[in-house]
């Protein structure tokens, strides 16, 4: 994001697009917040239909909930939240769980959370070596039919956590 101009495209792309997911580096809120009040996005939401939802997929680690910090300070009540607990990088999520952030999210932002079942690793390195999303796995015969298996539960459990949420994902 280092060009001026460079998340026009995201703009663009809403005139043809009911739903846009950007994945943003941890540390690109600032240009994120300067970029929708210079469009002013926040402000033409309702003629755009435009609803902005952060997910902040999460792990173990307090840096974590510095950025959810900064995010909710930056945007306010103008986006929803949802926070992933990621199972794969670790079980132990107190120190988020813990936190006045994790409160003020739930009770003020009326954020919501879910938690991702981890899929062994040696599945995804599988899936990885051979470019595969989790649909192409379920029918690649490079994948064993054990791995197809694994597959298949994870989408199943990870689907039944989106499910309450799918809202907040959608327009």
């Amino acid at each position: 994001m280092e060009e001026p101009g460079a998340l026009d495209q995201i703009r663009n792309d809403l005139e043809f697009n009911s739903l846009l997911l950007v994945d943003c580096a941890a540390r690109s809120l600032h240009e994120l917040d300067v970029w929708f009040r210079e469009l002013g996005l926040l402000r033409q939401r309702q003629d755009l239909r435009l609803a902005v939802t952060f997910v902040f997929v999460i792990t173990p680690d307090k840096s974590c909930t510095a950025i959810m910090s900064e995010a909710l300070d930056m945007f306010g009540h103008d986006a929803d939240y949802l926070v992933v607990k990621n199972l794969k990088m670790g079980k132990d999520f107190s120190i988020y769980e813990n936190s006045k952030l994790r409160k003020r999210l739930l009770e003020e932002y009326q954020g919501k959370e879910i938690t991702l079942p981890p899929l062994l690793e040696r599945t995804v390195v599988l899936l990885d070596r051979h470019d595969l999303g989790f649909n192409r796995a379920l029918v690649d015969d490079r994948v064993t039919v054990a791995d197809r298996s694994r597959v298949r539960g994870f989408l199943e459990q990870a689907y039944l956590e989106f499910d309450p949420v799918k809202e907040r994902l959608s327009v």
